[in-house]
């Protein structure tokens, strides 16, 4: 295909934003599930992914830390990455500065994307991977799909990561607002379905046709 026919045809599709926090080559998980959605919807999307610079180990190559966004283009996909800084997995508190780098720094790299029609975000991290993609659907006015990989504070009351009531309040509001302001949820097993129709059953904007279940690596039609 021509340039010219290539452009033609970009022109023609939707346009679609991921918010991915990992993406290849970091080794996490979530980056090369969405690596793998990412390149088979190029068909019939044009996709841009924002997510950090490669960094899942907690270090970062020299080449990512002069510039705070970096834009790059792989099989097809385009990428914008955002500085973060290095952190210790072992240290809370440098994974929570890493993290909420990469949230501001999304939030900001959203004005230097162009117009989108859908935005894609998944439940990771915690709580702030919804609401990016609230924010993202604000400011694109796209249509918002959540993609619940783990329901958050469910999943931290499970483990007994904390038992601060203040706190589970919180995080449960804000989740439930980013559910609430999708536009179609996507669970990625029975029982995080049915852990959402627990929250929103007696709820009356509340629709099942609203959710669907998709597996983690299950080909999309």
């Amino acid at each position: 295909m021509n340039s010219n026919n290539r452009e033609k045809n970009e022109g023609n599709k939707k346009n679609i934003l991921f918010f991915a926090h990992y993406y290849y080559p970091d080794t996490a998980s979530t980056g090369q599930i969405r690596q793998e959605l990412a390149e088979g919807m190029l068909d019939a999307f044009n996709v841009m992914v924002i997510c950090v610079v490669p960094s899942y180990l907690g270090t970062i190559e020299d080449k990512y830390k002069t510039k705070k966004f970096y834009f790059e283009e792989l099989n097809g996909v385009k990428i914008l990455r955002i500085r973060v800084p290095e952190f210790d997995k072992t240290r809370t508190v440098s994974r929570v500065k890493n993290i909420l780098s990469y949230f501001f720094g999304a939030m900001a790299a959203t004005f230097k994307v162009g117009k989108m029609d859908y935005v894609f975000s998944i439940s990771q991290p915690p709580i702030l991977g919804g609401l990016l993609g609230v924010w993202g659907k604000w400011v694109k006015r796209a249509k918002y799909i959540y993609n619940v990989q783990d329901f958050n504070p469910e999943q931290v009351m499970s483990v007994g990561y904390t038992h601060n009531k203040p706190v589970l309040k919180l995080m449960m509001w804000l989740d439930k607002f980013s559910c609430k302001r999708s536009d179609l949820i996507i669970t990625v097993g029975r029982d995080l379905g049915e852990t959402i129709e627990k929250r929103f059953a007696k709820k009356r904007w509340f629709q099942r046709q609203k959710c669907s279940e998709v597996h983690n690596h299950k080909q999309l039609d």
